[in-house]
């Protein structure tokens, strides 16, 4: 008796433990880019401008505008990776080619963005690029675009709640924060999971805006159903894209259907164009 005791004691011991690594490392689940992804713009032939935003609690967040000057839409890219913001430059550079100009930017504590990791802080981060592409580069609200990646894709979701955006992109999102938690940790109460970032809340208050979902059914971080269900709270216009590949991998193996994908999106955005969304 006295030894299963011990061994159940001991058990619990090992189990309470893990839940606490779980609870304190939680932000280990938004930084898994791998350094061989990250390039320069030189790497691709480009030149942006360095822009600094200052948030309306006074983090100053790194910034990155590329220009296109037949574009007439601006896509904002929350970018969610801890390192550098070359890896996304591929990225930066499907969407010049699609036909807008673009501007990347660090969530606060990532890059070279000050400040510390804070859901309520990335919203304020978003908050303030918005006003800052307007009050310095003259864009609308109606002229932006905004594309969300990972948690970035919760961010894109909540801008659209504030502003009259022209249309949102979510690339492998979440449904909300617990939903991905309780799928990366079964064992482990939701009650732990320390974020909400709500995407499918957010986009249930989003109405009449071209939405378009990409999601590979491969991905081992946000799974298939979190971007499926994130289609269907939407009402139309939407498109759904399948991509291949993991969490990680989908932008080189699906680099095609990015391409094809975005640009055929950006055409969409016209008002004689929209009758093509499905």
């Amino acid at each position: 008796m006295r030894l299963t005791f011990i061994l159940l004691a001991a058990i619990t011991g090992v189990y309470l433990m893990v839940l606490a690594f779980i609870f304190v490392s939680q932000d280990r689940l938004f930084s898994n880019s791998p350094s061989e992804l990250r390039y320069t713009p030189d790497d691709y032939g480009l030149s942006p401008e360095d822009i600094w935003v200052e948030t309306s609690d006074g983090v100053n967040l790194h910034g990155q505008f590329f220009p296109n000057e037949r574009a007439e839409l601006t896509v904002i890219y929350a970018y969610d990776n801890r390192g550098k913001i070359g890896a996304g430059i591929g990225m930066a550079e499907i969407l010049l080619n699609s036909g807008a100009s673009v501007f990347m930017y660090h969530h606060r504590g990532t890059g070279q963005s000050g400040g510390s990791f804070s859901e309520e802080g990335f919203y304020r981060d978003i908050e303030a690029v918005v006003r800052k592409l307007r009050s310095e580069k003259g864009y609308d609200e109606n002229d932006m675009v905004i594309y969300g990646r990972a948690v970035g894709g919760a961010v894109a979701a909540f801008a659209a709640t504030q502003f009259n955006l022209r249309g949102l992109v979510l690339d492998s999102a979440f449904l909300n924060y617990q939903a991905m938690f309780r799928d990366r940790y079964p064992f482990v109460p939701s009650g732990l999971a320390k974020y909400e970032f709500p995407a499918d809340r957010f986009l249930g208050e989003v109405q009449e805006l071209p939405v378009m979902i990409m999601h590979s059914p491969d991905d081992e971080v946000a799974g298939f159903h979190h971007g499926k269900g994130l289609y269907d709270i939407l009402d139309q216009p939407k498109m759904l894209i399948e991509l291949n590949g993991g969490h990680i991998e989908s932008f080189m193996v699906s680099r095609e259907i990015i391409e094809q994908s975005w640009a055929f999106y950006i055409a969409t955005l016209c008002s004689r164009c929209r009758m093509y969304m499905n």
